[in-house]
């Protein structure tokens, strides 16, 4: 199988974190304050940035990703599908990624 992502919000915690940000401290009314501990605690539970397999966890087989990332979006960091997508690589051992 394999997945279109385009411009995914993979990084919530770090980005919640970082009230320097276009709308982020607009965003506290809904997600919280990530400077708060429990808030940062429940994002970090569920963001997909934070919580990739390791290769050696069998269990978890990623699909083929075609991911996008939006320079002018304003919402989501073009940086973040790109560091999401490292990290993947960094975690797989299969030969394609």
């Amino acid at each position: 199988g394999a997945a279109v992502v385009k411009v995914p919000f993979v990084d919530m915690a770090n980005t919640m974190l970082d009230s320097s940000l276009p709308l982020t401290v607009h965003e506290y009314d809904e997600w919280g304050s990530a400077q708060d501990p429990e808030v940062e605690a429940c994002l970090r539970s569920y963001s997909p940035y934070d919580n990739i397999k390791d290769s050696n966890d069998t269990s978890h087989i990623y699909p083929a990703l075609y991911v996008t990332g939006a320079y002018n979006d304003t919402r989501v960091g073009y940086w973040e599908p790109a560091k999401w997508v490292a990290r993947l690589r960094a975690s797989s051992s299969s030969s394609s990624s």
